[in-house]
């Protein structure tokens, strides 16, 4: 299977599962919502993937860093409490990471 067919699916997946998350974890305008996780996945997802495909990088330390990440760029996106932020970010990427992997083991 084509190696961009699957970074973009889990992307679409990592996206999607974060999105309803943050939706439920926070009560704004779900288009502001969508648009922050979106952005922020543009940026954390691909570089990410990148990362451990490409580089072998420890899996570990890569959620932890894009959960480092993720956190400072939802605290001004979202205009959430750093911890409320980091919070958020852990909940997702533990969320995105497990559902994303079942997924991608059963269906790819």
């Amino acid at each position: 299977m084509n190696i961009t067919f699957l970074f973009i699916i889990a992307f679409l997946l990592t996206v999607l599962i974060e999105f309803i998350v943050a939706a439920i974890y926070i009560k704004k305008d779900l288009l502001i919502i969508f648009l922050a996780i979106f952005l922020i996945n543009l940026i954390t997802n691909p570089i990410m993937n990148y990362l451990y495909i490409y580089e072998s990088v420890n899996l570990v330390v890569l959620e932890t860093a894009v959960i480092a990440v993720e956190s400072i760029l939802i605290t001004p996106l979202l205009r959430l409490p750093y911890l409320r932020a980091l919070m958020l970010s852990i909940i997702m990427n533990l969320l995105s990471f497990g559902l994303g992997s079942l997924i991608m083991q059963n269906f790819f």
